[in-house]
């Protein structure tokens, strides 16, 4: 093939694709376009209590319904400590949550053990600042981080 019979061939090929198109298909009438949510939808809200409530250590989560890992660990803590942690999850979808996440001194989601979300972890006599702010996935803490804030603070009410 010489220049021109390619040359050719190159802007049939571009014509033919501007005329027909090389994008998607439509879809055909028999296959439904998936649903979206709506307004009316129910949401299933995180909130929980669990623990006694004046247990000396006060852990509270503050989470949009989502980092279910994180959840479920705060929640354990009830099984890891028994009657001595009081866990709240409080869903700031709603005002009342958002105002709480706020008063807290949060922005996004986070944990607050006895009020604070920033505590001084002894770490093997390494003395690290740990913020419990996020989500165990998406945040700077691990489990291991938050089982030694409530085995501090435990230490800290018992020497009281």
């Amino acid at each position: 093939m010489n220049i021109r019979t390619t040359s050719a061939w190159i802007l049939a090929l571009g014509l033919g694709l501007a005329v027909t198109g090389c994008g998607k298909k439509e879809q055909t009438a028999d296959v439904a376009p998936p649903q979206a949510e709506t307004a009316t939808d129910p949401v299933q809200y995180c909130d929980f209590v669990g623990g006694p409530e004046n247990a000396p250590v006060q852990v509270v989560g503050y989470y949009p319904g989502e980092h279910p890992e994180t959840l479920a660990v705060l929640k354990e803590l009830l099984t890891s400590y028994p009657d001595k942690v009081h866990v709240q999850i409080v869903d700031w979808r709603r005002e009342e949550g958002r105002k709480l996440r706020d008063a807290a001194g949060l922005s996004c989601a986070g944990v607050t053990i006895n009020g604070n979300n920033v505590l001084k972890i002894d770490h093997d006599g390494k003395v690290d600042s740990v913020a419990f702010t996020r989500g165990l996935t998406k945040g700077d803490w691990t489990v291991e981080d938050l089982k030694a804030a409530v085995d501090q603070e435990l230490a800290k009410a018992a020497a009281r």
